[in-house]
């Protein structure tokens, strides 16, 4: 037994001694230190990430429809373009706003959406496209900084028409009031809109008619909207001449002197009768001018079948680079201040001067649309019903 023990106790103390002769096992490495956090600017991973995310779907989807009336010959030209940069085919119609919207609405009461994006004036908005609920916001479409950040847009907002924000005006332009003939009127003869009331010129004004629709009406209901001038003046100015309602009339008289101003003319035949060598001014009254969107309201619509697409051509149409495409078509200066320049298809006579005082349009604004606009033209009924 003794044996046992002294056997044991031995073969304890000899592997007690192998193990502690033994090599010992190497601690875990001490973690790495972690390397500092390299500064990013806010947002601009997570709107590059969800743009190509955005677009890869769209190219999936293969194309985006667009309903458009005036600008639409504009992104007709741009199609190509388009398509080209981002692999997506970029189908649009055009037509008076009526033809449109009246196909839009046939078109969805029998069930078939296949329009993602509607651009026309705001009467079309207003009367049809909102009472009938086609929009959807267009705010959460937004992706491109450029295009999100309200700095790049005229007086530092987006120029959402509505208090919803469903319809964007993209395009900002001056309408100017007061043509004249340079050879009959000296320069600073007329600085202001009241000067028009001298007896030097009555019967020397030829006025487009404001009781119609059109640039003579809007020219009349922005100024009294925006409380630039008021209803005793324009029933004094009614006496200065004759109306008329050809625009073409208009300018032909003024270039060939007939008459030396003309109140509200139409600025694509006097910028043609300049261009032909007429000796034809605007005058920037002190009063100010206004601005138009001619047709440039678009809306994102519900049930569009390339939501992608629609987003990837809304971010597009609303950069800088979407905007100096249809600048260079249309004449006419977008609402962003950044599309001025070399390049831009700016003309003069329709870009925002510095300077210079300039007034929303009172039918652009949705509101003034829908509760104030019968009582406008009814004023103007009045105020130039005594001119024949």
């Amino acid at each position: 037994m003794r044996y046992v023990n002294f056997f044991s106790m031995g073969l304890t103390g000899l592997l007690f001694l192998l193990f502690s002769c033994s090599p010992k096992e190497a601690p875990p490495p001490a973690p790495e230190a972690l390397a500092p956090a390299q500064p990013t600017t806010p947002g601009i991973a997570s709107w590059e990430a969800k743009w190509e995310k955005t677009l890869t779907a769209a190219q999936r989807e293969g194309k985006g429809v667009v309903y458009a009336s005036t600008p639409g010959p504009a992104l007709k030209e741009a199609a190509p373009g388009f398509r080209k940069k981002f692999g997506i085919t970029l189908e649009v119609l055009t037509g008076a706003p009526a033809e449109i919207s009246n196909k839009i609405a046939a078109e969805r009461k029998n069930g078939i959406d296949i329009q993602d994006v509607f651009i026309t004036g705001m009467n079309t908005h207003s009367l049809v496209s909102l009472p009938q609920s086609w929009p959807d916001p267009m705010e959460p479409e937004f992706i491109l900084p450029e295009v999100k950040d309200p700095k790049y847009w005229f007086e530092g907002k987006h120029p959402f028409q509505d208090e919803q924000k469903l319809v964007f005006g993209f395009l900002y332009y001056p309408t100017m009031g007061i043509a004249v003939n340079t050879e009959l009127v000296k320069e600073g003869e007329i600085t202001s809109y009241f000067d028009l009331l001298k007896p030097q010129w009555t019967g020397k004004i030829v006025i487009n008619d404001p009781r119609v629709p059109g640039t003579a009406f809007n020219g009349f209901a922005t100024f009294i909207w925006n409380k630039a001038l008021d209803l005793d003046y324009f029933r004094q100015v009614a006496k200065q001449g004759p109306l008329i309602r050809d625009a073409t009339t208009q300018i032909d008289w003024l270039g060939k002197g007939k008459y030396p101003v003309v109140l509200w003319a139409d600025t694509n035949e006097l910028r043609r009768y300049q261009e032909a060598g007429a000796p034809i001014e605007w005058v920037f009254p002190k009063e100010g001018v206004y601005l138009s969107m001619d047709g440039a309201g678009a809306i994102l619509l519900k049930q569009r079948p390339h939501p992608n697409a629609a987003r990837i051509f809304t971010n597009w149409l609303l950069s800088k680079e979407g905007q100096i495409e249809v600048q260079k078509f249309m004449g006419y200066h977008s609402a962003r201040v950044d599309t001025t320049g070399p390049g831009s298809g700016l003309a003069a006579l329709n870009t925002r001067k510095e300077g210079v005082k300039y007034y929303p349009r009172a039918n652009g604004n949705m509101e003034w649309l829908q509760k104030e606009q019968d009582k406008y033209q009814s004023w103007a009924a009045e105020s130039f019903a005594a001119n024949k």
